[in-house]
Protein backbone atom coordinates (compact mmCIF):
# COMPACT_ATOMS: atom_id res chain seq x y z
CA UNK A 1 0.00 0.00 0.00
CA UNK A 2 1.45 3.14 -0.86
CA UNK A 3 2.22 5.51 2.08
CA UNK A 4 -0.01 8.16 1.32
CA UNK A 5 -2.94 5.47 1.86
CA UNK A 6 -1.15 4.36 4.65
CA UNK A 7 -1.63 7.67 6.49
CA UNK A 8 -4.76 8.76 5.29
CA UNK A 9 -5.91 4.99 7.00
CA UNK A 10 -4.23 6.19 10.04
CA UNK A 11 -5.89 9.52 10.16
CA UNK A 12 -9.44 7.49 10.09
CA UNK A 13 -11.30 6.87 13.34
CA UNK A 14 -10.63 2.80 14.48
CA UNK A 15 -14.18 1.43 13.34
CA UNK A 16 -13.95 3.81 9.97
CA UNK A 17 -10.52 2.30 9.39
CA UNK A 18 -11.61 -1.30 9.87
CA UNK A 19 -14.83 -0.98 7.41
CA UNK A 20 -12.09 0.33 5.23
CA UNK A 21 -9.71 -2.53 5.78
CA UNK A 22 -13.11 -5.63 5.41
CA UNK A 23 -13.91 -4.02 2.43
CA UNK A 24 -10.31 -3.62 1.28
CA UNK A 25 -9.50 -6.90 1.58
CA UNK A 26 -12.32 -8.36 -0.73
CA UNK A 27 -11.37 -5.88 -3.56
CA UNK A 28 -7.43 -7.38 -3.00
CA UNK A 29 -8.94 -10.81 -3.27
CA UNK A 30 -10.84 -10.24 -6.97
CA UNK A 31 -7.25 -7.64 -7.87
CA UNK A 32 -4.72 -10.70 -6.88
CA UNK A 33 -7.36 -13.27 -8.94
CA UNK A 34 -7.23 -10.86 -11.88
CA UNK A 35 -4.04 -9.04 -12.14
CA UNK A 36 -1.68 -11.54 -10.82
CA UNK A 37 0.82 -9.07 -9.15
CA UNK A 38 3.89 -9.83 -8.08
CA UNK A 39 4.17 -8.23 -4.19
CA UNK A 40 6.76 -8.83 -1.25
CA UNK A 41 5.47 -9.04 2.66
CA UNK A 42 7.17 -9.70 6.04
CA UNK A 43 6.55 -12.36 8.80
CA UNK A 44 7.24 -11.55 11.67
CA UNK A 45 8.07 -14.38 14.73
CA UNK A 46 7.89 -12.15 17.56
CA UNK A 47 9.36 -14.31 21.07
CA UNK A 48 9.02 -13.03 24.92
CA UNK A 49 11.67 -13.83 27.45
CA UNK A 50 10.14 -17.27 27.88
CA UNK A 51 10.63 -17.64 24.20
CA UNK A 52 6.93 -18.08 23.69
CA UNK A 53 5.76 -16.89 20.13
CA UNK A 54 3.27 -13.65 19.75
CA UNK A 55 -0.06 -14.40 17.57
CA UNK A 56 -2.53 -12.02 16.60
CA UNK A 57 -6.26 -12.10 15.06
CA UNK A 58 -6.77 -9.17 12.46
CA UNK A 59 -10.03 -7.43 12.04
CA UNK A 60 -10.60 -8.56 8.73
CA UNK A 61 -9.75 -11.75 6.61
CA UNK A 62 -9.59 -15.08 8.54
CA UNK A 63 -10.09 -15.23 12.11
CA UNK A 64 -7.19 -17.69 12.51
CA UNK A 65 -4.07 -17.25 14.78
CA UNK A 66 -1.36 -16.24 12.97
CA UNK A 67 2.20 -14.18 13.40
CA UNK A 68 1.66 -10.83 12.16
CA UNK A 69 3.15 -9.47 9.71
CA UNK A 70 2.53 -7.03 6.23
CA UNK A 71 3.49 -5.86 3.13
CA UNK A 72 6.77 -4.33 2.34
CA UNK A 73 7.22 -0.88 0.29
CA UNK A 74 8.91 -1.01 -2.98
CA UNK A 75 12.97 -1.26 -2.22
CA UNK A 76 12.34 -1.44 1.50
CA UNK A 77 14.71 -3.78 3.64
CA UNK A 78 12.75 -6.37 5.50
CA UNK A 79 13.88 -5.78 8.38
CA UNK A 80 12.90 -2.36 8.20
CA UNK A 81 9.55 -3.43 7.01
CA UNK A 82 9.84 -5.57 10.59
CA UNK A 83 10.11 -2.74 12.80
CA UNK A 84 7.59 -0.54 10.55
CA UNK A 85 4.88 -3.34 11.34
CA UNK A 86 5.50 -4.41 14.91
CA UNK A 87 5.51 -0.57 15.71
CA UNK A 88 2.34 0.43 13.54
CA UNK A 89 0.24 -2.87 14.34
CA UNK A 90 2.02 -3.44 18.18
CA UNK A 91 3.17 -0.53 19.55
CA UNK A 92 6.72 -2.53 19.84
CA UNK A 93 10.51 -2.39 18.98
CA UNK A 94 11.92 -5.74 17.50
CA UNK A 95 15.18 -6.58 19.43
CA UNK A 96 17.88 -9.11 17.73
CA UNK A 97 15.76 -9.25 14.44
CA UNK A 98 17.15 -11.47 11.70
CA UNK A 99 15.97 -12.59 8.63
CA UNK A 100 15.76 -16.23 8.53
CA UNK A 101 13.76 -17.18 5.53
CA UNK A 102 12.45 -16.18 1.94
CA UNK A 103 10.49 -18.21 0.23
CA UNK A 104 7.62 -17.49 -2.43
CA UNK A 105 3.86 -18.48 -2.18
CA UNK A 106 0.93 -17.93 -4.49
CA UNK A 107 -1.97 -16.28 -2.66
CA UNK A 108 -5.15 -16.15 -4.62
CA UNK A 109 -3.23 -15.68 -7.53
CA UNK A 110 -0.73 -13.15 -6.61
CA UNK A 111 3.65 -14.36 -6.25
CA UNK A 112 3.91 -12.93 -3.37
CA UNK A 113 7.65 -13.15 -1.68
CA UNK A 114 7.37 -13.71 2.06
CA UNK A 115 10.77 -12.33 4.33
CA UNK A 116 10.65 -14.13 7.98
CA UNK A 117 12.10 -11.73 10.31
CA UNK A 118 12.34 -13.40 13.91
CA UNK A 119 13.03 -11.21 17.02
CA UNK A 120 12.62 -10.53 20.74
CA UNK A 121 9.82 -8.33 21.59
CA UNK A 122 10.70 -5.40 23.92
CA UNK A 123 7.46 -4.75 25.33
CA UNK A 124 3.69 -6.17 25.76
CA UNK A 125 2.03 -5.60 22.33
CA UNK A 126 -0.82 -3.60 22.61
CA UNK A 127 -2.91 -4.18 19.54
CA UNK A 128 -3.92 -1.52 17.33
CA UNK A 129 -8.12 -2.44 17.11
CA UNK A 130 -7.41 -1.33 13.45
CA UNK A 131 -6.00 -4.13 11.79
CA UNK A 132 -5.10 -6.31 14.94
CA UNK A 133 -8.09 -7.44 16.88
CA UNK A 134 -6.21 -9.34 19.44
CA UNK A 135 -2.78 -10.62 20.82
CA UNK A 136 -1.32 -14.60 22.53
CA UNK A 137 1.79 -15.62 23.73
CA UNK A 138 2.42 -18.81 22.56
CA UNK A 139 4.75 -22.15 22.90
CA UNK A 140 5.82 -22.88 19.81
CA UNK A 141 5.02 -26.51 20.31
CA UNK A 142 1.16 -25.67 21.60
CA UNK A 143 -0.30 -23.08 19.46
CA UNK A 144 -4.42 -22.71 19.42
CA UNK A 145 -6.67 -25.19 17.41
CA UNK A 146 -7.17 -22.26 14.79
CA UNK A 147 -3.58 -21.64 13.74
CA UNK A 148 -2.30 -22.74 10.44
CA UNK A 149 -0.98 -26.75 10.74
CA UNK A 150 1.36 -25.13 8.26
CA UNK A 151 2.66 -22.60 11.04
CA UNK A 152 3.05 -24.95 13.41
CA UNK A 153 5.52 -27.21 11.16
CA UNK A 154 7.55 -23.46 10.18
CA UNK A 155 7.62 -22.10 13.48
CA UNK A 156 10.07 -24.38 15.14
CA UNK A 157 12.63 -24.00 11.72
CA UNK A 158 12.63 -20.15 12.01
CA UNK A 159 12.68 -19.87 15.71
CA UNK A 160 15.53 -22.10 15.61
CA UNK A 161 17.15 -20.60 12.79
CA UNK A 162 16.94 -17.33 14.78
CA UNK A 163 19.04 -18.97 17.51
CA UNK A 164 21.86 -20.13 15.41
CA UNK A 165 22.40 -16.36 14.22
Amino acid sequence: MPPILDHLLAALPAPLHRLALRHGFVVRRWWFKILKPRLSGVRMVILDAAGQTLLVKHTYGPQAWMVPGGHMRRAEDPIAAARREAQEELSIALADPQLVEVFTETVRGAQVTVHVVVARATAIPRADSREIAATGWYPADALPPDASPLLARQLPRWIAAWRAA
